[in-house]
């Protein structure tokens, strides 16, 4: 029998869609990653797809000025006494080497937030991979509410206490970290550091070079005051200290220091669209509403939306 004229009832096609979601799903987990387990194998396939690219930094002076060590006493990041200790510390330090001037931390200015236990902030979801988890602290435009820190990243912090920190194994993490902040912030620029705050750290910079094209630069094994110094003079040219600070959509009205952010959601992101899913649920829930010629028209819509084939026997329904 010709195909066009069998008629599958609607509840046994939405019953086929379903089964074909929940494979597509059940398929879409394993490209979701956790930023704290990531391999290098992972993170390069990462980079691949958003063609990134790497080199190392320049030299950075050290200053006169001394970034005094944070001293763990045996505690580790899942200590909350730690973690709270080494955040008053950052802060202190940080203050320390910003010129009122030029860079502020307070009214005005910059602070920096406590996300640790924020498991989301850094939650990326494009059509291509997942990436989950979060980092320990940021820093955002002083006024910026911790519930919406996330949208005005400007500087994050990657804590490894100096017993646990290892620069080969952990940078997979805090350059995953770097660009699912650049996913999420409306800040010209981001930067992502990594550091147990005694002896050293690691800073990487995603750095715009023009027509979608971008580098991660990374500075290794630098003094902490050296990372302070980095973490300044970033935040003075790169960053803006407004908490409403939201980047233009259209290229030709960017200034040359929004290019970066701009450029980078135009041509590296891809977007997952709900749409068709959501007009499904609808359908789903009141079917006489909807016209048989919109409902062929809807699975067309649910099918092509997540690049899977439509099974013969819904196609044959669709066009009997």
């Amino acid at each position: 029998m010709d195909c066009c004229f069998i008629r599958v009832p609607v509840i046994d096609i939405t019953q086929q869609v379903r089964d074909g979601l929940r494979q597509y799903f059940a398929e879409e987990k394993e490209m979701t990653m956790t930023m704290s387990s990531i391999s290098g194998e992972t993170f390069d396939n990462i980079m691949r797809m958003l063609e990134l690219t790497t080199e190392d930094g320049e030299h950075i002076i050290p200053p006169v000025i001394e970034f005094i060590p944070f001293n763990w006493n045996g505690r580790d990041e899942d200590n909350a006494q730690a973690m709270t200790d080494a955040f008053n510390h950052l802060t202190a330090q940080l203050t320390n080497f910003a010129t009122p001037v030029e860079v502020q931390f307070g009214r005005g200015g910059y602070k920096v937030v406590d996300v640790h236990r924020s498991r989301s902030i850094l939650k990326v979801h494009d059509a291509r991979f997942r990436l989950s988890g979060g980092t320990d602290f940021v820093i955002v435009p002083y006024k910026t509410a911790a519930i919406g820190a996330a949208s005005q990243i400007c500087v994050l912090f990657e804590l490894k206490t100096d017993v646990a920190l290892n620069t080969t194994s952990h940078c997979f993490q805090a350059m995953a970290e770097l660009i699912a902040a650049r996913y999420n912030s409306n800040q010209p620029n981001v930067l992502a550091v990594l550091t147990d705050l005694h002896s050293r750290a690691s800073v990487y910079e995603l750095v715009y070079n023009g027509n979608a094209q971008y580098t991660i630069v990374v500075w290794n094994d630098l003094t902490l005051a050296q990372m302070a110094t980095k973490v300044v003079n970033f935040l003075k040219t790169s960053t803006i200290a407004n908490n409403r600070y939201v980047p233009p959509d259209d290229m030709t009205a960017a200034q040359d220091y929004e290019r970066g952010v701009v450029d980078f959601r135009r041509n590296k992101i891809q977007r997952v669209t709900s749409l068709a899913l959501e007009q499904l649920q609808d359908m789903m829930m009141d079917p006489t509403s909807w016209t048989y010629s919109e409902k062929r028209q809807l699975f067309a819509n649910v099918f092509a939306s997540i690049e899977e084939p439509m099974s013969e026997n819904v196609r044959c329904a669709m066009y009997s």
